[in-house]
């Protein structure tokens, strides 16, 4: 993981890419859960131990995001980066977990250069505005990446990954990649600057209104087969089953059971401000008797900025406040008139990482 002598490592490409490593990398222990679910069910559960990194890095304009959602079903098309140098190693992965399997060889960076390089060229391409959306292959594998983002778009896809050997590994093997969605507008121009950049990529199809997935590649032969040919609707309703199952362990069944029948065939939000936003008055900003609000934060949270701001725009005068300045008496709430919890992942969302965010406020 951490490469050899005159050779970049993992690290290496962090850093070439603009981002910092935390100072503490932590391996989390093994966790067991045993108790009682409901009735006379028994839960069982176990976690191996874990490598946490957590990495950070600068975002110079927020305005300027991709996300993995399809935006223009019909009119993109869909390009694939691939970064194992054509590898699909399945050791470690879903389909391997499903079977019982471990494997022999799992997904590996073998060039932090290409990292580095296709990093950079997809911030150009974010910057300038030439990309819809954007997905890495991860969990599940490709076919797992192109079915998100066509749940996520409400949309079908259209897709043909050419010649591939080995049909399993290349659907489902969970090496470095991402998809990205794009404007036929667009095309040269991001095949040009991937190429500067010495990025590899394919196109591997379309966009289509019809929410139907159709994913097809090509044998050694080039004859073509079609792997899958479906209503997107029922695969995602499929892909949703272990949420709704433990949904209706958590809430009121009937609601959502009710839920997912609306949601089987969803249309898209459409967000109204029913108002004209106005800015914050003078007198406001100026006002020496503002409301004392205190904006928690712990590891792992986000947004707490955005809160300060929605605090101070609202005439408020928030303070920045950790969890640990409770904890060591730098600071008491009795000063605030309120207080604002943000949102995040605690921990980094290791194993039990809520039950001790829980028990450092309760035991305290």
């Amino acid at each position: 993981m951490f490469g050899k002598a005159n050779k970049p490592s993992p690290i290496d490409s962090l850093i070439g890419a603009g981002s910092a490593i935390e100072g503490n990398i932590t391996f989390t222990g093994g966790l067991r859960i045993d108790g009682q679910v409901k009735g006379n069910v028994k839960a069982t559960g176990s976690k191996p131990g874990t490598l946490v990194i957590s990495a950070y890095v600068t975002c110079p304009d927020i305005t300027k995001t991709v996300t993995p959602d399809l935006k223009a079903p019909g009119k993109s098309k869909l390009l694939y980066i691939d970064l194992a140098g054509g590898r699909n190693r399945l050791g470690g992965s879903a389909l391997a977990q499903v079977f019982g399997q471990v494997g022999d060889r799992s997904p590996d960076l073998d060039d932090p250069e290409l990292l580095t390089r296709t990093f950079n060229a997809v911030q150009d391409l974010v910057s300038d505005e030439l990309l819809l959306a954007g997905h890495d292959r991860s969990d599940g594998g490709l076919v797992t990446t192109l079915l998100e983002m066509a749940f996520a778009g409400n949309c079908g896809i259209d897709i043909d990954l050419g010649k591939q050997s080995d049909t399993i590994a290349s659907l489902f093997s969970e090496e470095l990649g991402l998809v990205i969605e794009y404007l036929p507008t667009e095309e040269s121009k991001i095949f040009s600057m991937l190429d500067k950049a010495a990025v590899p990529y394919q196109v591997i199809g379309t966009t289509a209104v019809e929410k139907r997935i159709v994913i097809s590649l090509r044998t050694p032969n080039s004859e073509l087969r079609t792997v899958l040919d479906s209503d997107m609707r029922v695969l995602r309703d499929i892909w949703e089953e272990t949420s709704h199952q433990l949904d209706l362990m958590q809430r009121n069944p009937e609601n959502i059971r009710e839920e997912r029948k609306n949601i089987y065939d969803r249309t898209g939000p459409s967000f109204v401000i029913p108002f004209r936003p106005k800015q914050t008055a003078d007198e406001l900003f100026c006002s020496t008797a503002k409301p004392k609000v205190a904006i928690i934060r712990e590891e792992g949270s986000n947004g707490d900025r955005e809160m300060v701001s929605a605090f101070f725009l609202a005439g408020f005068e928030p303070w920045d406040v950790t969890v640990t300045d409770l904890l060591e008496g730098r600071i008491t709430l009795d000063q605030f008139r309120g207080t604002a919890f943000v949102g995040g992942f605690s921990y980094a969302d290791v194993p039990a990482s809520a039950q001790g965010a829980a028990a450092s406020l309760r035991f305290h």
